[in-house]
């Protein structure tokens, strides 16, 4: 497989109000990809193209603007450049809204793009070295290098990725991502679109390899799409998605308080499950926390895991838990974590009943056997089983 070149430069900004027309609704990342043999001649053919619209001065989506003219000659001019571009288009409306109040923190905002552009890119190319822009006012890709250092293995002989950051002024690939990325804001943000939206898109049509828009919704989720569920065992997270997703189908109309609130908790996980693969187990205080947040102040512990969990997985949804949690599911260890948790749990709890049952039984003489109604009858089962289980033991030693 051969070596590709990506660059990257993003759009728009973190945070603000998106309400404000003056304010980016989408945050845009779009890498810009060369083969190794196009390098040369791609940043002489860019650099005259520069020169032409922009003389001494940066190229630039903000520096078009509106001029929608000056926009299409300048992709126009572009159209001869052999790049392709991958884009990542997120709704920061939908992203920061109040279901997820985790996202409206920068470090959490950016940490959940870099888990998705790292996943995207590493799927579509094994062999790639990165440079984005050092130069941009949101940080963003600063954010980007260091996430990508934690994920490059410092003993990979063959440097399967690299990452650089380049002042942009100097780079003059990077220049075309800027004027990529600032070109689909004009055409996905409803505010910023004119009537040249269609021709802008002709002329991107050619160098698209992909446009992915984020957050996903589990109504058109595919797990054998998804490049953040790459490292997902796609049978067992299937199973355990469609569980979920089969619970909201049914009763996302019901109008019963305890219903409502085990949707929330189930489109909560999910989006997790969906969008964030890098995120483990949630803890219950996490998603308590959640509940608080929009509306449901006095939830207990105790509520929530009887209620609310335990319900939903009497439903049939697959929840798995351990001591850091609850999450859908991904894989087989996701569910032999659940098996153990409830094999330290549930044990424990039936040797002790049982233990606490003999020694009544014994001391009344046997006139007391606390499971003898027949309410009790499968505990006593168990607890018979037990019992031969200790006996066949005790016959080895």
């Amino acid at each position: 497989m051969n070596r590709v070149y990506a660059f990257i430069d993003e759009s728009g900004a973190f945070g603000g109000d998106t309400k404000n027309p003056s304010v980016s609704k989408y945050f845009i990342v779009t890498a810009i990809i060369f083969k190794k043999e196009d390098l040369e001649n791609a940043k002489i053919s860019t650099e005259e193209i520069r020169k032409e619209n922009f003389f001494s001065s940066e190229m630039k989506s903000s520096g078009i603007g509106g001029n929608s003219k000056r926009r299409l000659k300048i992709l126009g001019e572009l159209n001869a450049i052999p790049y392709k571009y991958f884009s990542l288009v997120v709704d920061k409306e939908k992203l920061t809204s109040y279901r997820f109040p985790g996202l409206k923190y920068k470090k959490s905002f950016y940490k959940f793009l870099n888990n998705i552009i790292y996943c995207e890119l590493r799927k579509t190319f094994p062999l790639i070295d990165i440079t984005a822009d050092s130069t941009g006012s949101t940080g963003f890709s600063e954010s980007f290098l260091k996430y990508m250092k934690t994920k490059i293995d410092p003993g990979n002989l063959f440097e399967d990725q690299n990452i650089y950051l380049h002042d942009s002024k100097t780079d003059i690939l990077i220049q075309i991502a800027d004027i990529v990325s600032g070109t689909l804001s004009y055409i996905y943000d409803e505010r910023k679109q004119d009537s040249q939206k269609k021709n802008y898109e002709d002329l991107l049509e050619s160098h698209k390899l992909k446009v992915e828009f984020y957050p996903k919704d589990y109504r058109d989720f595919n797990i054998y799409e998804s490049a953040l569920a790459t490292e997902y065992e796609p049978d067992i997270a299937e199973i355990c998605f469609h569980s979920a997703k089969e619970f909201l189908n049914l009763y996302e109309s019901s109008s019963d308080d305890d219903v409502k609130i085990q949707i929330e908790v189930v489109e909560y996980l999910l989006f997790r499950f969906i969008n964030n693969n890098q995120r483990n187990y949630i803890s219950t205080k996490e998603i308590i926390d959640f509940l608080n947040s929009i509306g449901y102040e006095e939830i207990s512990k105790y509520y929530f895991r009887t209620k609310i969990i335990g319900k939903l997985r009497d439903f049939g949804v697959i929840i798995a838990s351990s001591s850091k949690g609850y999450k859908i599911p991904t894989c087989k260890q996701d569910l032999l974590d659940f098996v153990e948790h409830n094999n330290s749990i549930i044990l424990p709890m039936v040797y002790r009943l049982k233990k606490c049952c003999d020694k009544i039984y014994i001391g009344t003489m046997k006139e007391t056997d606390l499971l003898e109604s027949p309410k009790y009858n499968k505990l006593k089962q168990i607890c018979n089983i037990l019992d031969l289980e200790n006996k066949y033991m005790d016959s080895f030693e």
